[in-house]
């Protein structure tokens, strides 16, 4: 199964299988439900880690205000992000029914 553009590709469809993802988009907020790309509004709802936000809020301004502390701001901000990455898996392959005409062992011989 494939994204591309605005349409999923499915590759010899199994009739009967159920396709699940997790979708992550690259809207960061929504205003009453609706999608948004930057907050226009305090109304508006941050979908992401909160605290991240607010300690990028945080070492940002103080940096901006010239305060001499806010590089310990910007380490914990750091740390918070590399955490939150950590944590990030990437794509999976997806497999459905039997593995069935996906070769286990590689096509060529890896060592010389």
């Amino acid at each position: 199964m494939r994204f591309l553009g605005d349409r999923v590709h499915v590759k010899d469809p199994v009739p009967g299988e159920t396709i699940s993802y997790e979708n992550l988009s690259s809207y960061p907020g929504s205003a009453s439900g609706v999608p948004k790309e930057v907050a226009t509004a305090d109304t508006d709802e941050w979908l992401l880690d909160r605290r991240l936000l607010i300690l990028g809020v945080k070492w940002r301004w103080k940096k901006e205000k010239g305060m001499e502390d806010w590089q310990v701001d910007q380490q914990l901000y750091q740390r918070h992000l590399n955490m939150l990455r950590g944590r990030n898996e990437g794509a999976k392959t997806l497999l459905f029914g039997e593995a069935r005409g996906i070769p286990l062992d590689p096509y060529t011989r890896l060592w010389v």
